[in-house]
């Protein structure tokens, strides 16, 4: 059995859920973007079945804050095993939170780890910068400090993307953790009031 196409009038197979030649379904009146093979064999996936990325939501809890903190706490201790000065902490705490907010912001319509990737790049140049300021205005100019902050730019200048990537991954691990927690005790509470 054999189905007409509606829009290039070509003829398909009964099997495909959309025409072999231009991508369309039998109902369709103009060409649709085909984008994988597989989408001409089975159709395209339903937009509920496919999972929503993690990100940083505009509204959180008190105990997504805490966990923030938590982060910050763990990752400045880190910071200062490895000996780390104020200016890299101002950076790192600038590059972390641009990053955040970034994903906050713009991740309602692109992906966040290209947000992740792109604000990594501009919050990494911002973030040595902010380094470098603050080595510039510490009262005792110490040259190792100011000679790290110059380190931190260059690094990040070059690989702010991939940090930036990595560091969202971080952030919105929290958010997504969160997220199933507080969906897990909702259901919880649902099944014990039923």
């Amino acid at each position: 059995m054999m189905w007409i196409c509606p829009v290039c009038r070509n003829k398909n197979a009964d099997g495909l859920a959309m025409c072999w030649m231009c991508g369309a379904l039998p109902g369709d009146k103009e060409v649709p973007i085909v984008l994988t093979a597989s989408d001409l064999l089975f159709g395209p996936p339903p937009k509920s079945s496919l999972p929503k990325a993690a990100g940083v939501t505009r509204r959180f809890s008190v105990g997504t804050m805490m966990i923030l903190m938590t982060f910050f706490a763990v990752l400045f201790s880190g910071l200062k095993l490895l000996g780390a000065g104020p200016p890299i902490f101002a950076g790192v705490t600038v590059f972390f939170l641009g990053i955040g907010v970034a994903q906050m912001f713009f991740s309602k319509n692109l992906s966040p780890r290209m947000v992740s990737f792109v604000s990594g790049i501009v919050m990494g140049i911002v973030g040595g910068l902010t380094a470098i300021a603050v080595a510039a205005v510490l009262p005792d100019k110490n040259y190792l400090e100011f000679e790290a902050a110059r380190a931190f730019c260059f690094i990040f200048f070059f690989f702010g993307g991939p940090f930036g990537y990595l560091a969202g991954g971080l952030i919105a691990g929290i958010f997504l953790f969160r997220e199933r927690e507080e969906r897990a005790a909702a259901d919880a509470e649902e099944n014990q009031e039923s």
